[in-house]
């Protein structure tokens, strides 16, 4: 009776042929001209976590951000909302403080040695996951988190659960979403509607250890 697409975008194919057989549908987490959509306002979430930075180092802040191939669109918009405040602040942050991840499996020998190398002080992750395979993997090579480096993740995944400490990161309720998205879907079965939703939500900060102490 009705579809749930939860941080993925269907195929146009796909969206036609729902719409041909009146099946409503609903995007979480990603966002549409055309489609029904309740979407996280990442970039604000990666504005919060770049004022979070800027206020620890202050003038010294060398940020740097990590994005993931995979899901470029999205790393990117995560990468501006950082970009828009640091520049804001007087920050050098251009495509020379990015490093987009293209395998998962080669960040641990690849993404510290460009951090270093480089001297940023500042690393803002894509996501929790990539956030936790820096961590150990700077930790590893003898730097400390987070006097030597701040380091920030996104998403607040239940991985970070299994850390002995609390990565700062960015809340997405995803008990939320459903809540909303059931609401929606409901309504628009039940009673034959055909009204888009499109909505943007705003985030929360989590504060953890791992930008100051």
């Amino acid at each position: 009776d009705g579809c749930l697409f939860a941080f993925t975008t269907p195929s146009q194919e796909l969206i036609n042929e729902l719409n041909s057989r009146d099946i409503p549908f609903i995007l979480l987490n990603r966002q549409s001209q055309s489609c029904s959509y309740l979407y996280y306002d990442t970039y604000q979430g990666m504005e919060l976590l770049a004022e979070k930075i800027a206020a620890h180092w202050k003038s010294n802040t060398r940020p740097c951000f990590i994005g993931f191939r995979e899901l470029e669109s999205l790393s990117m918009e995560r990468y501006h909302g950082a970009q828009h405040i640091f520049q804001q602040l007087g920050i050098p942050f251009d495509d020379n403080h990015l490093y987009v991840v293209e395998n998962l499996n080669t960040i641990a020998q690849t993404v510290p040695t460009w951090i270093i190398r480089n001297g940023f002080n500042a690393v803002l992750a894509f996501n929790d996951f990539i956030a936790i395979a820096i961590l150990q993997a700077l930790i590893a090579r003898g730097i400390r988190i987070p006097e030597d480096i701040s380091l920030t993740g996104f998403d607040n995944s239940p991985l970070l659960k299994l850390l002995d400490r609390h990565v700062d990161t960015i809340n997405l309720s995803i008990p939320e979403l459903g809540k909303k998205a059931g609401e929606w879907l409901c309504r628009t079965i039940m009673e034959k509607s055909d009204t888009l939703l499109q909505e943007t939500l705003p985030v929360t900060y989590i504060h953890g250890s791992t930008i100051s102490r």
